[in-house]
């Protein structure tokens, strides 16, 4: 296995938040390297060999706006330490990403537990919160987990400055689902707020890990978004190429370019360059990007409208009743016996010149309408025929019923309309419904009034059967005169 030797440096700074009455100056961010997973110091630039636990680089930021931050990074940062320097940590096989990866998502676990716990026990630090973002190097390959937005880097000179993390970050998600460039997330209004972090009451803290091979002259970075906030990946890139001397080197010309760019966050920064390791292949493809976050399930396709319901076809007409047709036969004959009769009376009394008392007055026919009651009080005594026999004279007293429409329902009976309130004349006078001229409704000319249910309306056969009344009643008076 090739030998790896790599070099260090680092640096936080209140930078544009300075303050020097607040904690720390003002910085809430910290961070932590553990050589060798040892507490132990270091010098900066100086070569050190990777021993077979590796090494841990990390950086908390604490929550901009959150009370007490720099309390949130600290236990972020006092966790990890406590759990790295840990006999777990040190029997654990570190040449296993898998096992990397586990190991350094638990301590994101752990630290958020210790913020909250803290954050409820002291009302001080109440709502307070940081990122994190840890490397850990092992053989020649990184493990990178993180929580937030700060980020982690790899530079390597035949690809240029990669971003190896990704933010979890609201602005993100836009760029994720398309609705802004990666470009016009810079700088973006809505850039300082996270989607995740420690210290989160609404939900535990949810980290993301990854691991890519490094090679010889590789450079990693972790920072705040204190640095990439104000300077943009092409203009890190550039810096890094031209002052890649040594680590110190490079993260002073970093420092210089955000103070210039107007830095106003505090800014932290990790540079680790490898200077002994497995040389890079003739071709090296880009380090696998960020895992993305687990597909959510396609969400279920929105209920389709009811389609309107197509307007129902008009009943069927009903067909007349079978005995129709017979019952007009019958009643037409009936009419044109009583015409015939009423004829030959008349003839009968016109011809009978000795007779002392006249014949009664001739009915008046009119096509198949009944003939005209007579009135009681009207025209002169004198010129009344006389009175004609018991009989006719019953059925010749008697008032014709007037034909019930569809407007105005049959006396001695109430239409269904009159039942259940007014109808609006005019709609059903301008506007009749298909359905209403086809099926007979409540109040319509064509249905019996309840007064005679089961018989011929009047529409009808109503006029026929007094027409029938008064000829039979003809016919007797006809047949008596004829005996006579």
């Amino acid at each position: 296995m090739t030998e790896i030797k790599y070099r260090l440096t680092a640096c936080s700074d209140p930078a544009g938040k300075k303050n020097d009455i607040a904690p720390l100056y003002g910085n809430e961010d910290n961070m932590l390297l553990l050589p060798g997973l040892s507490p132990e110091p270091f010098v900066p630039d100086a070569v050190l060999e990777l021993g077979p636990h590796g090494t841990l680089l990390m950086v908390a930021d604490g929550m901009g706006g959150m009370n007490a931050g720099e309390v949130a990074s600290q236990i972020a940062v006092s966790t990890a330490q406590a759990m790295f320097c840990s006999e777990e940590a040190q029997s654990l096989d570190a040449s296993s990403y898998q096992a990397r990866e586990a190991f350094m998502e638990k301590v994101v676990v752990q630290a958020d537990t210790a913020i909250k716990e803290k954050a409820a026990a002291d009302p001080e630090c109440s709502g307070m919160g940081s990122t994190i973002i840890m490397i850990w190097l092992c053989g020649n390959e990184a493990t990178v987990t993180w929580c937030g937005d700060s980020r982690a880097y790899l530079f390597r000179p035949s690809i240029g400055l990669r971003q190896v993390s990704k933010d979890h970050s609201y602005v993100q998600s836009l760029v994720d689902a398309g609705k802004i460039t990666a470009d016009e997330a810079f700088g973006h209004p809505y850039g300082n707020v996270i989607t995740r972090s420690l210290g989160d009451p609404s939900k535990a803290a949810k980290a993301d890990s990854h691991t890519f091979p490094i090679y010889k002259g590789d450079i990693l970075m972790l920072n705040s978004d204190g640095l990439s906030g104000v300077l943009r990946d092409k203009t890190m890139q550039d810096i890094i190429a031209d002052s890649r001397q040594t680590p110190t080197q490079c993260r002073e010309a970093l420092w210089k370019a955000a103070q210039e760019a107007d830095w106003y966050d505090n800014v932290t920064c990790i540079l680790c360059e490898l200077v002994e390791g497995p040389e890079a292949p003739a071709v090296v493809p880009a380090p696998a990007p960020a895992p993305q976050p687990a597909p959510q399930p396609a969400p279920a396709p929105a209920p389709q409208p009811a389609p309107a319901p197509s307007r129902p076809a008009a009943p069927p007409v009903k067909p007349a009743p079978k005995g129709g047709k017979n019952k007009m036969v019958i009643v037409i004959s009936v009419v044109i016996s009583i015409v015939v009769a009423t004829v030959l009376a008349l003839l009968l009394m016109g011809g009978g010149k000795g007779t002392t008392e006249p014949g009664p007055a001739p009915t008046e026919v009119q096509g198949n309408k009944p003939p005209k009651p007579q009135a009681a009080n009207s025209g002169n005594q004198a010129n009344k025929p006389p009175k004609p026999s018991q009989g006719a004279s019953q059925g010749s007293s008697q008032p014709s019923t007037q034909p019930a429409t569809a407007s105005q329902p049959p006396q001695g009976g109430s239409s269904a309309a009159d039942q259940g309130g007014k109808i609006d004349q005019a709609n059903e006078n301008n506007k009749p419904d298909a359905a209403d001229e086809n099926k007979p409704n409540s109040g319509s000319g064509n249905k019996p009034n309840n007064s005679s249910e089961g018989k011929p309306s009047n529409n009808q056969t109503g006029q026929n059967n007094q027409t029938g009344q008064g000829n039979n009643q003809t016919n007797i008076e006809i047949t008596e005169n004829y005996e006579n």
